[in-house]
């Protein structure tokens, strides 16, 4: 079967057409932090779907960051790039934090930090 991949904010796409099945994958859903964008995401979802259509999604559960998430680090050391990140799971908040940073060298070494917060 052929098919059309598009890529988009969830909380904010708009298309003219429907689809049979609208795929969102990767823990994506667990990087909307509040009610507002997670109601925004799946009404997106739904106005997109033909009826009929499938809708597939999955979703990072609390055991999944305790395991995941609870004070896990990675390093991978390569010639031109070094990625490091040290995650965490904070049970009060149900909020699974990932910090970190990577070094790419194109002549010099530059550094890119990022904050990955999931719910």
């Amino acid at each position: 079967p052929k098919a059309a991949f598009r890529v988009g904010d969830a909380k904010a796409f708009d298309y003219e057409i429907s689809f049979d099945a609208v795929v969102c994958t990767l823990d994506s859903i667990n990087h909307m932090t509040n009610k507002h964008d997670l109601e925004a995401v799946f009404k997106n979802m739904i106005k997109v779907l033909k009826p009929g259509g499938i809708l597939y999604f999955d979703i990072r559960n609390e055991d999944g960051y305790k395991h995941l998430f609870d004070n896990h680090c990675l390093s991978i050391i390569e010639k031109e790039l070094v990625f490091t990140y040290q995650s965490f799971y904070h049970t009060n908040d149900r909020i699974g934090l990932m910090k970190g940073a990577f070094f790419e060298y194109r002549d010099i070494w530059e550094r890119f930090d990022f904050c990955i917060i999931q719910r």
